[in-house]
């Protein structure tokens, strides 16, 4: 805000309550140690403190969770932006013509890693009713994050094929997916991922015929959407002018009366702004105090 409070943190804290204790103190350590016992739940990321680890708390909660994040396997620090680097992920962001990294804006493994410490926990509570038993958990952010990269394929495909994935820019690896611009500077995702999508995406740009001959000529089956994705550079120069030809409201009101899978592209602005957040049950105004409504 303008009085320098982090909407944030306010937006990652909704509905939590703190303390504040001197952790250099023997008083403010018990005090601690006594929510945590009486919680029997302790997620933390501060490591290496012997009053609260595991094994300390234990004597006093002998079925104690104990979740700890920590940055990497090897006791190290890490935080979202730095394992992100070392991930590969920056590297294979962006348009084909660029050199230097890009890094996203979301920070995925911090997302990831929360909601891998929610699956842990619940795991170690059902553990707890079933056994009497408590847990230990070490979740470090680093392995979050090559967890996710190898489950995907990506180390993998390095491995079996000794590549990386290129760069794509807007493009979807192994599928047909591309953004295109209307006649009034609006951007659109469309995306076939079926060869109904594809059909219908032909037939609303007219190029059905169009997208036979090119099929025929560079002896390509666009049916599999491997090879709609190898030609993808074609598909899009059939695609486009439809597109440029086009209102943004013609656009949407014509891809709404088709199976095919696409969306407006809209700022933070827009998005806060639509139905999508003011007629859903999710959301409601939050008097949050210093940040305002």
């Amino acid at each position: 805000t303008e009085d320098g409070v982090s909407i944030y943190w306010a937006g990652l804290n909704k509905g939590k309550r703190s303390v504040a204790a001197d952790m250099r103190s023997p008083e403010g350590q018990q005090l601690i140690q006594r929510l945590i016992a009486d919680a029997g739940i302790l997620i933390t990321n501060v490591a290496g403190r012997q009053w609260h680890s595991h094994e300390t708390l234990r004597a006093l909660r002998p079925d104690l969770i104990h979740l700890e994040v920590s940055g990497r396997a090897d006791g190290t620090t890490g935080v979202d932006y730095t394992v992100n680097a070392a991930t590969g992920f920056p590297l294979v962001t962006g348009s084909p013509a660029q050199r230097e990294p890009v890094n996203h804006v979301l920070p995925a493994w911090d997302v990831s890693c929360g909601l891998y410490a929610v699956i842990a926990i619940t795991a170690a509570l059902r553990r707890r009713e079933s056994t009497g038993q408590g847990s230990a958990i070490r979740l470090p952010l680093d392995d979050v994050a090559l967890a996710t990269t190898a489950n995907l394929g990506f180390l993998t495909e390095v491995m079996v094929n000794g590549t990386q994935r290129p760069r794509l820019g807007n493009a979807i690896y192994g599928q047909y997916g591309q953004n295109f611009t209307s006649s009034d500077g609006a951007w659109f995702m469309v995306v076939a991922l079926t060869n109904r999508h594809f059909r219908d995406l032909t037939e609303l740009t007219g190029t059905t015929k169009a997208v036979a001959a090119v099929a025929e000529a560079l002896g390509a089956d666009l049916n599999d959407e491997g090879q709609r994705y190898e030609h993808r550079e074609v598909l899009n120069g059939l695609f486009a002018p439809w597109f440029r030809s086009r209102t943004a409201d013609a656009i949407t009101s014509a891809l709404s009366n088709t199976s095919v899978l696409w969306d407006r592209y809209q700022s933070f602005a827009e998005a806060s702004e639509s139905p999508r957040v003011t007629d859903n049950p999710l959301f409601a105004p939050l008097e949050q105090p210093r940040v305002g409504t």
